[in-house]
């Protein structure tokens, strides 16, 4: 991060070579090529044994790394959004309806996206599905309660399955699901794990480290891209180097980042890779202040793509969320083939209180979840919309609160009908 605040960060991308071909490598000429073929390796000599589960002992508190999807609606960063508080004063505050949240997650506690949720009520037989966030997370509102079963399902892992619970009524039931990993031959990709470590060649770092370090030339093979050294490398067999191959400035700020429903309050930061070339998947640090502040996983990003990336947590941010619900009065009716159809419109809001407790000013991104048959009203507007959150920005100065409400409506019918005619 840049000390003076006009500047823009500065991006530096390094890629770790190995020599394992048993000869040394004088002065030749480097291209790596990057991207994300199908590939797999697959001993077939090895009997294979029924999977016993490896249970890790539990943690007081696990910061599991995190990627955020790309958005697929959004305006500039820079723009602001300006936040009726006051428009939800005089709704009556009756709390959530009945439903179900929680996260899923794999033997190491990092999340599953996409997995697919079924809730179904064992008394009535009717059953709905979602599937999961980037975050792992799921969420069924205005459900019946009662009792239920709830099944897991996603590919890789054991399929998870709760039966026989009962759902209370008009609250939030937490329930979450920690998934196994399925059969030895299915491919699993979860996405925290630790770095490997590499044996660096000391004399190739050196001589990059001193101002020697080679420009690269990117440009794009079909679904690949390649970065193309200009300047000739020397590595000993069976030694590694790390090779720089980006080192550009870059449009990128800092913010905090939560998502509705969760316990984590992170920073982050909200970059435009302007470099001019595709960034690879992995493993970032940042260095604010001559100091390591974070780290975090990033996925592939293309130039002039815009990402979220989250490095450490902020505790100084304090986010309490107060439901409102409301149906309004009906505004349509219908009378078709001796049946009366009522329309009216169901009113969900959310107010969202930020608390600043830090002596500087926080820029908070708020991630709301995307629900089907749900819409937000038309004066409210996100900076960024994915394919399962709405984000939402708020300004919160040093030592103070703000607010933001997030209404969204679903129309609702109701049909009648008479079931039997005498005549009188």
């Amino acid at each position: 991060m840049p000390e003076k605040p006009a500047d823009k960060p500065l991006l530096q991308g390094w890629a770790v070579v190995d020599n394992t071909i048993g000869e040394d490598w004088t002065d030749v000429q480097l291209s790596l090529v990057a991207g994300a073929p199908q590939s797999f390796v697959q001993n077939i000599s090895q009997p294979y044994y029924v999977r016993r589960p490896e249970i890790p002992l539990p943690e007081s508190a696990q910061l599991t790394p995190q990627t955020r999807e790309a958005a697929i609606n959004g305006r500039d960063v820079t723009n602001l959004l300006t936040l009726n508080a006051g428009a939800a004063d005089d709704k009556k505050q009756i709390g959530p309806l009945t439903g179900v949240q929680g996260f899923v997650r794999d033997p190491t506690g990092a999340a599953i996206p996409n997995a697919r949720i079924t809730l179904r009520n064992e008394e009535t037989g009717a059953s709905q599905s979602t599937t999961t966030n980037a975050q792992g997370m799921y969420r069924f509102d205005n459900i019946q309660a009662g009792n239920s079963a709830l099944y897991v399902d996603a590919t890789g892992f054991r399929r998870f399955q709760l039966t026989s619970f009962y759902l209370g009524v008009d609250r939030m039931n937490e329930i979450d699901a920690r998934l196994e990993i399925g059969t030895s031959n299915e491919s699993v990709m979860v996405t925290a794990g630790a770095a490997s470590p590499v044996e660096t060649s000391e004399s190739s770092i050196r001589n990059y480290a001193e101002g020697e370090a080679p420009e690269a030339e990117a440009k794009g093979l079909g679904d690949n891209f390649e970065y193309k050294l200009k300047q000739k490398i020397t590595i000993g067999k069976n030694q590694s180097a790390l090779v720089p191959i980006l080192q550009s400035k870059i449009d990128a700020e800092k913010v905090t980042l939560w998502t509705a429903g969760s316990n984590d309050v992170l920073r982050a930061l909200w970059i435009k890779n302007t470099s001019g070339l595709t960034l690879d998947g992995g493993s970032f640090n940042l260095i604010d202040a001559n100091a390591f502040a974070g780290e975090g996983i990033l996925e592939t990003i293309h130039p002039d793509e815009r990402r979220l990336i989250s490095d450490a947590a902020d505790p100084a941010v304090h986010i309490a969320d107060r439901a409102l619900e409301e149906q309004k009065p009906v505004s349509r009716v219908r009378m078709t083939k001796g049946i009366l159809i009522a329309t009216h419109e169901l009113r969900s809001s959310h107010k969202y209180v930020i608390r600043n407790a830090d002596t500087t000013p926080r820029d908070v991104v708020v991630e709301y979840q995307v629900r089907s048959d749900w819409k937000l009203i038309d004066t409210l507007k996100p900076d960024e919309t994915t394919t399962n959150s709405y984000r939402f920005r708020v300004p919160v100065e040093a030592g103070k609160s703000s607010e933001l409400l997030v209404e969204e409506y679903s129309p609702q019918d109701t049909q009648y009908q008479l079931a039997s005619l005498e005549d009188e």
